[in-house]
């Protein structure tokens, strides 16, 4: 249970508002007639301590609602910290190019590849 809001004696504030007279009505159920007192005034309760927080009622039907940040009230008065500052991007040095070797190049690597692969067997074979 939350204490009421400093300054106040509860955390609720009543507000009537419409017609406030009293009627009486009569109403018919199960064969019977029944007389009823019925008031036409709609009760509003906002929260002190959740603004945004609202509670209507009327005629037996009510409604809350409530539209605000999640945050309650509080006397002492919030001052946010400044955010800290943005580091600048990372510095990556220049672009190289992405090393493609040409058509023949790589006919001259596969050849050399194969001659030590069979220079490795040749050897394997004398021992």
């Amino acid at each position: 249970r939350d204490e009421p809001v400093k300054g106040f004696e509860k955390n609720w504030t009543l507000k009537v508002s419409g017609d406030i007279q009293t009627y009486t009505r009569e109403k018919k159920v199960e064969e019977a007639v029944v007389t009823e007192n019925i008031s036409y005034a709609t009760i509003v309760l906002k929260s002190l301590r959740w603004p945004g927080s609202t509670v209507c009622y009327k005629s037996g039907a009510w409604a809350h609602i409530y539209v605000g940040y999640g945050v309650k009230y509080e006397t002492k008065t919030f001052f946010p910290t400044d955010i800290p500052q943005i580091v600048n991007d990372f510095n990556d040095g220049e672009e190289v190019a992405e090393p493609n070797p040409s058509d023949e190049e790589l006919e001259r690597i596969k050849a050399q590849k194969a001659a030590e692969a069979e220079n490795a067997e040749g050897e394997a074979a004398d021992e």
